[in-house]
């Protein structure tokens, strides 16, 4: 900005800009008035406006005005964004706002808004696919961002944006930048997509976040009088053509459709038969309206002033449309054919009663129409969106219908149906348009797999539509057909269910509707499904039968390890512990010292798998584990979303808690019982405020609650430290990403925040038979396995080789010097024909020696003894070490090394840093 061109008498302006983006403007200051009075103004308010006032009262208290802007530029850019420009002193605070912000113009490309806010600045790699011109698709290992940089782009192509973007996203997070005044549908869907996705919003004055909805606030804004219920009421003038609609309800090929503004009868989704009130009479159109310059024939057209004496003509001209339609002479509006052709077959949709054509509201706002709302024999309410071929946004369109069919449940029931309604869900039916192209669009998997799980969708496809032998196929819930194109690779938990339901009936196992184990237990191993049976019916999950169950994924991993197992985990992850276990499931707070529980709830906090533990100094160690398998995040605050939030301002702020502890809706357990406690049991000392309201608003919600049960606990003397870890799949990196925002908001509140992947758990099971099955079950890292059969193996090897333990010998001096004792000689990697041994060092134990052995490198001396030459030392050599001359007593080494180490629960203990866990701080 500069201030060329201002005109005498000006004044000293301070600019205020984001420090997220620079050329946001967010406010300006003029000189105070001449009684003192700051003048400020600032659009959006907020936190800006409030940094702001403190900055401009703090210079003001010492100095006059003049040096105050001068000393607040001079900070850019290091403690704040200000710049001082000289305005017409007879602007007054939004004048002089909008003479900045035009001087301030951006013009906002896709690179520009990426570099703002700080998205991927790389194109996406789309594989030899063509990618959509009307917006930029960047692209890293975690985000996907689509970058409408066109401010005059059509709404309808705006929304296209979310649509590419699930299409593209895979396992990254999604992020949508936007026009102003183009969001809103955007962001009523995101409402309802389980991925990470978040929106910003840019216009002239700078780009900036958009605070999501949440979908109580969604489902409000769907909420509405059911539209066009009353059919068009003819009054009075009904007798002048009761001959000729009594002849149309009669005809089997003809569907009367009412509607609002008119009466009208269908063949075969084609108007034949329009009937309308007007000023003075009534209009009428027999035939087809084609609405368009063609060599079709003219419907016949009249204008009615009395009663209608001779309807032949009228009837002539309807049979006529009726023939040409059903010949295919007229074969327009294939979609509303294929739609009709639905309706005729009801039952062979599993409905009990069909409504078509029901007016509905959309994203955004503006009149839909459902194809189809279906009721079932069990009284589920089924909105159908049909479609002839591919369509980028039917995914979209079907989620519009569902939020809608939910939030007007109720009236729908009523004014609709007669009946209550128990469920909502929805049908997305396609049918190729030719016959013979595959109907499923390469968009469409991807997006509707992103749904939300409340969102109840079914996918069908439709053959022989045009025939009387029409067939519809309908895949599982939630599932869409194995050959669906796509635009890259299914999401983790899409490709786990899919294997995981392939690896059930390859074993034969029973699995009800393509989801849930039968009975539950059906998918545990034996220690697994023993500790299940014994959990107390609350602890047990409604959805441990859920072939991607985390309970039973956690009961798998833990379950079946001992407590030499566990000693060993706990060492993996630097525990210094000397016993642990046995593991507890579902740890809850029945001691209720966080204060959740209330008369209508007694839900609290929960860990997943809680290990105890003594450690060397004989404190009390709890080793918490949250395991997720394929869920997105840690859950977010319900108390944000809850309708009676009256406080969801609170939730804006980008500070813990808000920033507002008292207000806090969460803290005050929703206004139904004592006040939650999390904030007595953590300590934030000047936090820092981020984007994308309250560090507990998402899914660093579970995170934060867990850290604080961890930490009563301590408080209350129950134990003396504690560890929180996440174990998952290595593979599921969203749910990593989560946990590493998780731990950069808490890893200063006393817990230690750690990884453990759930690769490396599975290997610690005693049963090498058991841990294979359920690395391959889990889609696990099969290194893992893999290297503790080959490592076992080889340790059975030294272990025969070397029954007293072994020597490492050096053999460049004048005799063998043995510097390196062991009496076990331990795996610590292999292979089929090689091995890495651990030999340690009595003096000082923490620092073993690795010397890699070959198949071919043992043999025996003229002793007889069993010899291994390392090959990467040539001078040096293992050999059993009873008769070797040794610098030291033999036995005193063999009991200080008994101090350190523990063979058995080394023995099984795996190295996976050859996988590379994730980031931990």
């Amino acid at each position: 900005m500069s201030g060329e061109g201002v005109t005498s008498p000006s004044m000293r302006v301070l600019v205020h800009l984001s420090p997220h983006a620079p050329y946001e403007l967010l406010g300006v200051w003029c000189p105070p008035s001449d009684d003192g009075q700051l003048r400020g103004y600032y659009p959006y308010g907020g936190h800006a406006e409030e940094y702001g006032r403190s900055c401009v009262i703090d210079e003001l208290e010492f100095r006059p005005w003049l040096k105050v802007a001068e000393r607040l530029a001079m900070r850019t850019p290091y403690s704040a964004w200000w710049e001082a420009i000289d305005l017409p002193i007879t602007l007054g605070l939004h004048e002089a706002f909008d003479e900045v912000l035009s001087r301030a113009e951006v013009s906002w490309t896709a690179d520009l808004l990426a570099e703002r806010t700080g998205l991927p600045t790389e194109p996406l790699e789309a594989g030899g696919h063509r990618l959509s011109t009307l917006f930029s698709l960047h692209a890293d290992d975690g985000t996907l961002a689509v970058l409408v940089s066109n401010p005059d782009l059509p709404q309808r192509q705006v929304d296209l944006a979310l649509a590419h973007g699930l299409a593209w996203a895979g396992d990254r997070d999604l992020a949508l930048v936007l026009p102003s005044g183009r969001v809103e549908p955007t962001r009523e869907r995101a409402a309802f997509i389980d991925i990470q996705a978040s929106i910003w919003e840019f216009d002239a004055t700078g780009v900036r976040p958009v605070t999501p909805l949440t979908q109580g606030e969604v489902l409000e804004r769907f909420s509405e009088e059911l539209r066009g219920q009353q059919p068009h009421d003819l009054s009075d003038r009904a007798n002048w053509v009761a001959d000729l609609t009594t002849w149309a309800n009669e005809q089997d090929e003809l569907h009367a459709v009412a509607r609002p503004t008119y009466l009208a009868w269908h063949c075969d989704g084609r108007q034949v038969l329009k009937i309308q009130r007007s000023a003075a009479g009534l209009t009428l159109v027999a035939g087809v309206d084609y609405q368009s310059t063609t060599d079709r024939p003219e419907p016949l057209r009249l204008e009615l002033l009395g009663p209608l004496d001779d309807d032949a003509d009228v009837r002539a001209a309807v049979t006529k449309a009726v023939d040409d339609r059903l010949s295919l002479v007229d074969d327009g509006h294939i979609e509303h054919r294929f739609q009709a052709r639905l309706a005729q077959h009801a039952t062979d949709l599993g409905f009990v009663r069909i409504l078509r054509e029901v007016p509905a509201r959309r994203a955004g706002g503006g009149t839909a129409f459902i194809d189809l709302m279906g009721i079932t024999s069990a009284g589920d309410l089924r909105a159908v969106e049909t479609k002839l071929g591919n369509d980028d946004m039917l995914a979209l369109q079907a989620l519009d219908y569902w939020i809608w069919a939910t939030a007007n449940q109720a009236r729908i029931s009523k004014e609709l149906l007669d009946g209550q309604v128990k469920q909502v869900g929805v049908d997305v039916l396609v049918a190729s348009r030719s016959g013979t192209s595959n109907p499923v669009g390469s968009y469409t998997a991807a997006q509707l797999e992103a749904l939300d799980p409340k969102v109840r969708w079914r996918f069908r496809v439709c053959e022989n539509w045009r025939s009387e032998s029409l067939s519809v196929t309908t895949s599982p819930s939630r599932t869409m057909p194995p050959n669906a194109p796509r635009r890259c690779d299914p999401r983790w938990a899409v490709r786990l269910h899919q294997h995981v339901l392939e690896a059930a009936a390859e074993a034969g196992q029973t699995v009800r509707a393509g989801t849930f184990h039968h009975p539950p237990t059906a998918g545990m191993v034996p220690a697994a499904a023993a500790t299940f049976q014994a959990l107390d019916e609350a602890d047990r999950h409604g959805s441990a039968a859920h072939l991607r169950s985390s309970q039973a994924f956690a009961l798998n991993l833990f379950a079946p390890l001992g407590e030499d197992e566990l000693v060993a985990l706990c060492r993996r992850l630097s525990i210094p512990a000397v016993s642990a276990g046995p593991a507890r499931f579902e740890l809850g707070d029945p001691d209720g010292l966080l204060g959740e529980a209330t008369s209508s709830s007694s839900h609290t906090t929960q860990i997943d798998v809680a290990i105890p533990a003594v450690l060397e100094d004989g404190t009390r160690h709890l080793l918490a584990v949250e395991v997720k398998l394929s869920e997105t995040d840690f859950g977010h605050c319900t108390a944000w979303s809850a309708k009676s939030n009256d406080t969801r301002h609170v939730c804006d702020t980008g500070l813990p808690f808000g920033g507002d502890a008292t207000r806090c809706f969460q803290l005050r357990n929703l206004d139904r019982g004592p006040r939650r406690r999390y904030d007595q049991h953590l300590a934030f000392h000047d936090p820092t405020t981020r984007l994308g309201g309250c560090w507990f608003r998402g899914g660093a919600n579970q995170v934060m609650r867990n850290v604080a049960l961890l930490n009563a606990l301590r408080d209350a003397g129950q134990i003396d430290s504690a560890t929180l870890v996440l174990c998952a799949p290595l593979a599921h990196a969203a749910i990593w990403r989560r946990w590493n925002e998780g731990t950069d908001l808490l890893w200063n509140q006393g817990v230690a925040l750690k990884a453990l992947p759930a690769d490396a758990v599975a290997a610690y099971n005693p049963d090498l038979t058991e841990s294979t099955s359920l690395a391959e079950r889990y889609l696990l890292d099969a290194r893992v396995p893999a290297a503790r059969r080959h490592r076992l193996a080889w340790q059975a090897r030294l272990d025969a080789a070397f029954p007293e333990g072994a020597a490492l010998a050096l053999l460049d001096s004048d005799e063998p010097y043995y510097a390196h004792i062991d009496p076990w000689p331990l795996v610590q990697l292999a292979g089929p024909d090689w091995c890495v041994v651990e030999i340690l060092t009595p003096e000082d134990t923490k620092n073993p020696v690795g010397r890699r052995l070959e198949e071919s490198s043992f043999e025996h001396d003229d002793q007889g003894r069993v010899v291994a030459r390392p090959i990467d030392v040539p001078n040096e050599l293992l050999v059993q070490p009873e008769a070797a001359p040794l610098v030291d007593d033999w036995r005193r080494a063999v009991a200080e090394l008994r101090k350190h180490r523990n063979p058995d629960l080394v023995r099984d203990e795996i190295v996976v840093d050859m996988i590379g866990p994730p980031r931990a701080r």
